[in-house]
C-alpha cells in the first residue's frame, strides 16, 4: 500500500544533522522542492542526543555526538548557532590552555615538553602530505617508522603516541591500516576547528528544527531501497510497516555503522566498491564519561586539586556527612603513594614554575581540597559492579533511561546508556 499517490522530488533518509541540514539547504530554492525526511527514531538528532534529565536542564551531558566538526561559515548549522563566551573550539589534536597533562608517575608535564611533541607530529604529517601521489601507496605507520623509532627519550615518545593515537582515533583505524596517500584528503585540506557547545548538540539540533519547521516523519524505518532501471521511474522505499513512497531521488543520510548492518537492503545492490569502502573504513567507538561533584570547579582549580593530590605525600580531605540531628565531621589521612624524596631537580623546578603560574595560598589549598564532598549524592549506592555505578533510586521521570537490576536480593537500578 502506497503512502501517497503523489511523487516526491526527495526524500531523506536520516534525521541527523546530515539530514536536517539537507533539509534547510533545499528550503533555500524559491521553489522549494516537495521533499520528505523519514527517521526510524522518535526524535530528531540521530547520534547527536544531549541528556538532561540525568542532572538537570542546566547540566546537560552529550551520549553521542558532541560537537559541529569543521565549524566555519561555510557549515551549513554554524547560521544557526548564536555565539556564546561558553563556546569551547579545539583546534589542535588535544592540547589546550585549560588542559593540565600529567605523565604516568604522576609528574606535570611541561608546556615546552607538550608543544615539542606536537611540533614533532606537526612534522611527521607534513611529510604524509607532501608523499607523492605518484609512489606506491604505503601505511601512515611506514612514512613515520624511522623518525619515530629515533625518539630516545620514553617521556617524548609517549607524547609523541598520545599524539598520533588522535589520527587512529579520527581514522577509526591503525595507523599502519591508514593509507598515507589518502591521508587528510576527505577533509579538503580544511583546518581543524571542532566546537562543543554548552546546551548540547543535540538539544542544538532540536533547536534548529522547532525554528524551522521541516516535513519529518518520525519512527519510519525503512528497510527497502528499489531503484529501477528506467530513470524516469521513480524509487521506491518500503517501510517496515510495509508501506511505500516513491521519489525521484533519494539521499542517504544515515550512519556508517547502520550501512555496515545492512539495515537497508538496496535493489539493486550497492555496486562492489561502494561496499568495500563501507566494509573497510572504520568506526570508532567512544565512551562518554560524566563526573558529576558539587561544587562545580573550574578547570584551573580541577588542575590545582589534581596537582596537590598528585604531587603531596600526605594531604587531609574533610568528609562530612550530615543526618537529622547532628553533624559528624572526620577527617581521614589519605597517604600518597607517590614520594616526595624521589623528585629529582627536574621535577623541583616543574614544581616551581606551576607554583609561580597558580599562585595561591595554604588556606586556597586547604579549602580546595576539603571542600571535596564524598556524599554529594546521598541516592547513589557505593557498590559498583566492574565499574558501573548501581543506583540505589532513581527519579519518576528517569524510569525510561534505566533498567532495574536485582543485586543481593535488592531492587537496583543500571543506566541504559552504561549497559550498552
Amino acid at each position: 500500500m502506497s503512502t501517497s499517490d503523489s511523487v516526491y522530488d526527495i526524500i531523506i533518509i536520516g534525521c541527523g544533522p546530515a539530514g536536517i541540514a539537507a533539509g534547510l539547504e533545499l528550503q533555500k530554492y524559491s521553489s522549494i522542492p516537495n521533499f520528505s525526511i523519514l527517521e526510524a527514531r522518535d526524535r530528531v538528532g540521530g547520534r547527536a542526543y544531549t541528556d538532561t534529565h540525568t542532572s538537570n536542564s542546566s547540566e546537560p551531558i552529550d551520549l553521542g555526538a558532541r560537537w559541529i566538526h569543521h565549524y566555519r561559515p561555510e557549515n551549513p548549522l554554524a547560521v544557526h548557532h548564536t555565539p556564546s563566551d561558553k563556546d569551547q573550539f579545539f583546534h589542535h589534536f588535544f592540547h589546550g590552555s585549560n588542559t593540565a597533562f600529567y605523565d604516568i608517575d604522576g609528574s606535570l608535564l611541561s608546556e615546552s615538553l607538550l608543544h615539542e611533541a606536537e611540533s614533532f607530529v606537526d612534522d611527521l604529517c607534513e611529510n604524509m602530505k607532501e608523499y607523492s601521489l605518484d609512489n606506491e601507496d604505503i601505511s601512515i605507520l611506514d612514512i613515520i617508522r624511522d623518525k619515530y623509532e629515533k625518539i630516545q627519550d620514553e617521556q617524548m615518545r609517549r607524547l609523541v603516541e598520545m599524539n598520533l593515537a588522535y589520527i587512529e582515533h579520527y581514522e577509526a583505524s591503525n595507523l599502519d591500516q591508514l593509507s598515507v596517500k589518502s591521508y587528510s584528503k576527505s577533509d579538503g585540506g580544511i583546518k581543524t576547528c571542532d566546537l562543543t557547545l554548552p546546551i548540547g548538540l543535540g538539544t542544538f539540533m532540536q533547536q534548529i528544527v522547532e525554528r524551522n519547521p521541516l516535513p519529518i516523519q518520525l519512527n519510519t524505518i525503512v528497510t527497502n531501497i528499489d531503484i529501477p532501471n528506467d530513470k524516469n521511474e521513480p524509487i521506491r522505499i518500503t517501510k517496515k510497516d510495509n508501506r511505500h513512497c516513491l521519489t525521484k531521488h533519494a539521499l542517504i543520510t544515515i550512519s556508517l555503522d547502520c550501512l555496515k548492518a545492512s539495515s537497508i537492503q538496496f535493489t539493486p545492490p550497492l555496486r562492489d566498491w561502494k561496499q568495500n569502502a563501507i566494509g573497510q573504513i572504520g568506526v570508532d567507538v567512544g565512551i562518554t564519561i560524566s563526573l558529576k561533584h558539587e561544587p562545580t570547579y573550574s578547570p584551573q582549580k580541577v588542575n590545582q586539586i589534581a596537582y596537590k593530590k598528585l604531587t603531596k605525600s600526605k594531604c587531609k580531605i574533610s568528609k562530612k556527612k550530615t543526618s537529622a540531628s547532628n553533624k559528624v565531621e572526620e577527617e581521614e589521612e589519605i597517604e600518597n603513594e607517590f614520594d616526595d624524596d624521589d623528585k629529582n631537580e627536574e621535577q623541583h623546578q616543574l614544581d616551581k614554575r606551576y607554583s609561580e603560574n597558580n599562585t595561591t595560598n595554604e588556606d586556597e589549598e586547604s579549602m580546595l581540597i576539603d571542600e571535596f564532598d564524598f556524599d554529594v549524592l546521598p541516592e547513589v549506592s557505593s557498590s559498583t559492579v566492574n565499574g558501573m555505578r548501581i543506583f540505589d533510586s532513581i527519579d519518576n521521570c528517569q524510569n525510561e533511561s534505566f533498567f532495574s537490576v536485582e543485586v543481593n536480593g535488592q531492587k537496583k537500578y543500571l543506566h541504559k546508556q552504561t549497559a550498552n
